[in-house]
């Protein structure tokens, strides 16, 4: 009905606000000073361990919602570096992920800025 759709809205609109100005504070005020206190290092390996943390099948169930809403750029840079610091099987995992989740244009893009091949990222995915 109209009414509960109206609600909806605005509940979405109050929501999105609130979040907006969270992430506004977080990266104007909260990581400059962060980055001021600690330097760059300290925070990336604290950023390593909390993500070496999550368990498998949710790291799965979290990058099949993140792959397909983020940019190339982004993607490209998220499995670089996955490239880089994870096993193999696990960067293997992820890019057989990216495959099932995204449209095949855009996984074809992904796989050709990333240097693969298709029988390279060939796979289940991870948590699977």
């Amino acid at each position: 009905d109209r009414a509960c759709a109206h609600r909806l809205y605005l509940g979405l609109a109050s929501f999105t606000s609130r979040y907006l100005a969270h992430q506004d504070r977080e990266e104007s005020v909260v990581m400059p000073e962060l980055h001021r206190r600690y330097g760059v290092e300290p925070l990336l390996e604290m950023n390593d361990r909390i993500i070496s943390s999550i368990e498998p099948d949710d790291m799965a169930w979290s990058l099949s919602m993140m792959l397909p809403a983020m940019n190339v750029e982004d993607r490209v840079e998220l499995l670089s570096g996955m490239r880089e610091g994870a096993p193999a099987e696990v960067f293997e995992g992820v890019c057989g992920l990216a495959t099932q989740v995204l449209e095949p244009a855009d996984s074809t893009t992904l796989r050709q800025r990333l240097g693969l091949d298709g029988a390279s990222v060939a796979g289940a995915g991870v948590g699977s």
